[in-house]
């Protein structure tokens, strides 16, 4: 790290965002997925470690400061939660407690409450379940995860596209909808940044990366299954 980087990581921090999925006292392997899945106090140990050295803020508060702060020597956390899976209320009046901002990324094809691959597993929330959520914890916001779980960079643009206007107009409707879009899978192509920015859409990766000042997308961490 050269003098420049230095002083810059001084004046700055980096913002670090992360994802999390499924959430509950025991793995059943019949309704849920391995490589999403942490258990309780697995999950809020890990979040206790992350509060001894990050400040927890909104998403939106995040890409505020990467924006607009010339200086930021604070070190802000950020945390989300993909699908919308029904065991996030699990840890949702923990979180609550803790003062700490979630966004949840919804895929609303589903929130009916069937599973993205048409068959029963764990329960994912409806509509109601969401309009419940967003009136009893003000710091829950909500985003969109795509209309349905396909992944984005086996679509066409004209298919991305779509997705992208049906979750919005399906998600608008809900109070703290905050303009994010979340890539399924982490991946996509570079044309569906331009449709998003058309749509005036934030992207949000999986990538393992931390958030640097001036960033156009959010880099994400996932914390599935962390000690």
């Amino acid at each position: 790290m050269n003098i420049v980087q230095k002083i810059f990581t001084l004046l700055f921090s980096p913002i670090r965002v992360f994802v999390f999925h499924q959430v509950s006292e025991q793995f059943d392997e019949e309704s849920m997925w391995a490589c999403d899945w942490t258990e309780i106090n697995q999950f809020k140990e890990y979040i206790r470690l992350l509060q001894n050295e990050y400040t927890f803020i909104s998403l939106n508060e995040a890409y505020c400061h990467l924006q607009n702060d010339w200086s930021c020597t604070n070190k802000f956390a950020v945390l989300t939660a993909d699908d919308g899976w029904g065991s996030i209320l699990n840890v949702l009046p923990w979180l609550c407690e803790q003062q700490i901002p979630i966004t949840l990324f919804l895929n609303p094809r589903y929130l009916d409450g069937i599973h993205k691959q048409e068959r029963e597993t764990e329960k994912l929330l409806s509509q109601n379940d969401i309009r419940s959520i967003l009136e009893s914890y003000p710091n829950v916001s909500i985003a969109s995860h795509g209309w349905n779980h396909k992944r984005c960079k086996e679509m066409s643009d004209e298919e991305f596209e779509e997705n992208v206007i049906r979750s919005n107009d399906a998600l608008s409707s809900f109070k703290r909808f905050i303009p994010f879009y979340a890539f399924t899978f982490g991946k996509y192509n570079d044309s569906q940044l331009e449709i998003l920015q058309k749509h005036h859409l934030i992207p949000v990766l999986v990538d393992g990366m931390k958030n640097h000042k001036g960033t156009k997308v959010i880099h994400r961490e996932c914390i599935d299954g962390k000690k």
